[in-house]
């Protein structure tokens, strides 16, 4: 599976990671339905549930989450910079 990187446009926000945790669930379930043995889809099953673990659906964020969420929702769509000022 390859990284997800947010696309924002016009009236978008950024994915928050709750949303891509979910997302890439969802990719690696799609996954499994096209799996050609019982092994890959046992495996895919596998990725899909540790994605899922990693969602915040049912259970509370952590602090650094909640916060990171609200950066991606607030922000500009630039990255950040990397020079000291």
């Amino acid at each position: 599976m390859r990284p997800y990187l947010p696309v924002t446009g016009f009236g978008t926000r950024p994915m928050s990671k709750d949303d891509e945790y979910q997302r890439n669930a969802a990719e690696a379930l799609k996954w499994a339905d096209e799996a050609k043995s019982d092994y890959q889809r046992a495996a895919w099953l596998r990725v899909a549930q540790k994605w899922l673990s990693l969602s915040c659906s049912g259970r509370t964020p952590t602090a650094l989450e909640r916060f990171d969420d609200q950066v991606a929702q607030q922000s500009t769509g630039q990255e950040n910079s990397k020079e000291r000022h």
